[in-house]
């Protein structure tokens, strides 16, 4: 029971995360698997209640599906051998999440932006002395010979959210 709780406390967590760096709309496919493992660890909450017969049942017949229904494939399968097939099933999704909130690479920065350029999110002006990315709205974001954000917007996020900033060289 403590290991379905923590199992279940692991998922929330997840979704939170999930929740945090997406819109609450975009219901993303590791949400999903996210929530249909919180419904199993539930289904087995109930029926650990039930009398024993009905564990043995419902643990046969996740024995089926993990075998792909084969017989040649199956593999006995205790409530602590289903815990940790969902824990495994749980990291597995925990690393895709990890991947996808990691800061993006350098290419992928690159490609962002010129997505937006193209659809005129960002306007770039190109003169004989000097190089801008601005916002439709006339704003500058940023110098491209100086790599000067005017106005220093990203100074005052760190400094609202108390970041320390890392000092970049340009060469």
């Amino acid at each position: 029971m403590n290991e379905t709780i923590q199992l279940k406390k692991r998922i929330l967590a997840l979704i939170n995360q999930i929740n945090k760096t997406r819109e609450e709309k975009d219901l993303s496919s590791q949400s999903l698997e996210l929530m249909e493992k919180l419904e199993k660890l539930r289904e087995l909450e109930l029926i650990e209640k039930m009398p024993g017969e009905y564990l043995q049942a419902y643990l046969l017949y996740k024995q089926a599906f993990y075998s792909n229904y084969q017989s040649k494939n199956l593999q006995i399968l205790d409530k602590d051998a289903y815990l940790e097939k969902l824990s495994q099933e749980i990291a597995l999704i925990e690393e895709a999440i990890q991947k996808s909130t990691a800061e993006p690479d350098n290419e992928k920065l690159l490609v962002l932006l010129g997505k937006r350029i193209e659809a005129k999110e960002i306007i770039s002006i190109w003169n004989k002395d000097n190089a801008e990315l601005i916002l439709p709205d006339g704003t500058l974001v940023v110098n491209l010979k100086t790599g000067k954000v005017v106005p220093n917007r990203v100074k005052e996020f760190l400094e609202k959210y108390e970041i320390e900033q890392k000092e970049v060289k340009h060469e």
